[in-house]
C-alpha cells in the first residue's frame, strides 16, 4: 500500500518547491548528537576556527519531510541583520526526490520577492543556477559557500558544481532563507537562534 502511494507523496513533496504553500518549519532536536562540518567545508576558511553549526530547521509540506537545512559560520554567531558581510554556508539535505530544473526555478521565484529581476538578468541567473542543481534523491546535499565577498560556490555532495562573483546573485540566493523577504520566517528564526 505504502509503495503504492509513494508516487503521490513525491508529487506532493515537489509541490512546495514550485508553489511554496503549506510548507511548514520544525525545530531540530537540540538533544541530537553533535553534527559534523560537510567535507567541502574543511580548509575552506584559512586561519579560522572550522566551521560550526550555528543553527538547523527542517522543512516539511503536508507532513512530509522535503529537506533539512544547517546554516555553517566559521567562528563567532552570525547576527541576522548582518549576514551578508560574513562568510558562512548553507547546507540542504533532501529527504525525497526533486528535479534540479525545479529547485532553480522556485529558487528564482523566490529571489524575486526582494523586488523585480531584469528579465536578461533573471534569464542568466536561472540559466547559471539551473546547471548549478542536478536532480536530488534522499539523502543527497546541496551546500552554498558564501564567501562574504559577494561570492558563491555551490556543492553536490561535496563536489563543486559552480561559483560566481555577482554578489548580487549571491545576495539573493542566500536571501532565500537569510533575509527579512523569506517566505519561511520561521526558518530564519531557527538559523538564527542569537543576535535576531
Amino acid at each position: 500500500m505504502l509503495t503504492s502511494r509513494r508516487p503521490l507523496l513525491r508529487a506532493l513533496a515537489a509541490l512546495t518547491v514550485l508553489c511554496g504553500a503549506w510548507a511548514s518549519t520544525e525545530v531540530l532536536s537540540s538533544q541530537t548528537p553533535p553534527m559534523s562540518p560537510p567535507p567541502e567545508l574543511k580548509g575552506l576558511w584559512p586561519g579560522e576556527t572550522p566551521a560550526r553549526l550555528q543553527g538547523q530547521a527542517r522543512l516539511r509540506f503536508l507532513g512530509i519531510t522535503v529537506y533539512d537545512i544547517r546554516l555553517w559560520t566559521p567562528s563567532s554567531q552570525m547576527a541576522a541583520h548582518s549576514w551578508a558581510q560574513h562568510p558562512f554556508a548553507l547546507e540542504l539535505e533532501y529527504a525525497t526526490s526533486l528535479q534540479g530544473q525545479a529547485i532553480a526555478q522556485r529558487s528564482l521565484q523566490e529571489m524575486e520577492r526582494a523586488g523585480p529581476i531584469n528579465k536578461e538578468v533573471s534569464q542568466r541567473w536561472l540559466a547559471q543556477m539551473m546547471a548549478w542543481f542536478p536532480d536530488v534523491s534522499p539523502g543527497d546535499r546541496l551546500t552554498g559557500v558564501y564567501g562574504g565577498d559577494g561570492s558563491l560556490r555551490v556543492f553536490h555532495n561535496a563536489r563543486e558544481r559552480g561559483h560566481t562573483r555577482d554578489s548580487e546573485l549571491a545576495q539573493r540566493f542566500f536571501g532565500i532563507w537569510l533575509s527579512p523577504w523569506t517566505s519561511q520566517p520561521q526558518m530564519r528564526e531557527r538559523l538564527f537562534p542569537v543576535g535576531r
